[in-house]
């Protein structure tokens, strides 16, 4: 009996040490405090980012000196275990206390300018210095910071679909023509041809909640935006474009009892300040 107690207590205790491990693990997450960031002065388009760290959760957004026509984009993401455990081990060697708060001379002669403020032991220190630079004190972990950033930035860029009550005239509208459509699965892929080479080119794809055209099957009126940033360039561009229509599907079960019937969409380039109806597609929603 003496024996079967002593072992009962040995699995609590191990038991209960396991339990502390974790919940330590869990508020050792808790600790990072990270924020960064880039700025461009003299820039079309989004000339600037931030991204914030906290714990296991971060929010990068990008931004434009022109938020009307470049409307701030944000994305929220978690890290991965190996993306935290990276970032929390170089934390751990990383001490910029003794750092200038400037260091260079950031955005001169518009070569951009980045950052990095790390909140440690309770106190919070910002570090800006020119784009790129390579800081000693702090290479190893802007290293990490750079590469979740470029990820982020990817990310966010991404098309998106977007309901809207916003009309075509009230948008950016740069021409393009639509080469290729396809739908798979709850997936729209466009391929479209548009001028440019010399600047980051946004497609988007926009849905107003009224524009449901009553027949069998319903229809819907889509359309893209074209943001090219003001490129003055004239290149014959080709890219391929895919957008999520699950947003259209949740639109549609809101307006017919939540039932998902096929849909047809219909799809117009842009060219001389005109739509032109050029395709349309039927959409079968899937659960």
């Amino acid at each position: 009996m003496l024996k079967f107690n002593i072992f009962k207590l040995t699995s609590l205790v191990l038991l209960l040490s396991t339990s502390a491990c974790v919940l330590n693990n869990d508020d050792d997450k808790n600790q990072i405090r990270i924020e960064t960031g880039t700025s461009f002065g003299e820039c079309i388009g989004y000339c600037s980012t931030t991204m914030e760290i906290a714990g296991t959760s971060v929010v990068y957004k990008s931004y434009s000196w022109n938020a009307t026509e470049f409307p701030e984009r944000k994305l929220e993401f978690e890290l991965d275990d190996a993306e935290y455990d990276g970032l929390n081990s170089v934390l751990n060697l990383t001490d910029i206390s003794t750092l200038d708060a400037v260091i260079g001379c950031p955005d001169c002669a518009d070569g951009g300018a980045e950052w990095i403020s790390i909140e440690q032991s309770g106190k919070t220190k910002k570090v800006s210095f020119e784009y790129g630079a390579e800081i000693p004190e702090i290479s190893a972990i802007m290293a990490i910071l750079r590469s979740l950033r470029s990820k982020a930035d990817t990310l966010v860029n991404n098309p998106r679909t977007i309901i809207s009550s916003k009309q075509p005239q009230e948008l950016i509208r740069d021409e393009y023509k639509i080469v290729e459509s396809e739908i798979i699965g709850n997936k729209l892929h466009l391929t479209v041809e548009y001028s440019g080479g010399c600047a980051r080119h946004y497609f988007d794809l926009y849905m107003a909640p009224n524009s449901f055209l009553e027949s069998w099957p319903v229809q819907a009126v889509i359309f893209l935006q074209h943001n090219g940033s003001g490129d003055a360039c004239k290149a014959l561009k080709r890219k391929s474009l895919v957008f999520d229509l699950s947003p259209i599907a949740e639109l549609y079960q809101s307006y017919y009892n939540g039932q998902l019937d096929p849909i047809l969409l219909n799809l117009s380039d842009y060219s001389a300040g005109k739509f032109m109806p050029v395709v349309q597609i039927r959409f079968v929603p899937e659960n």
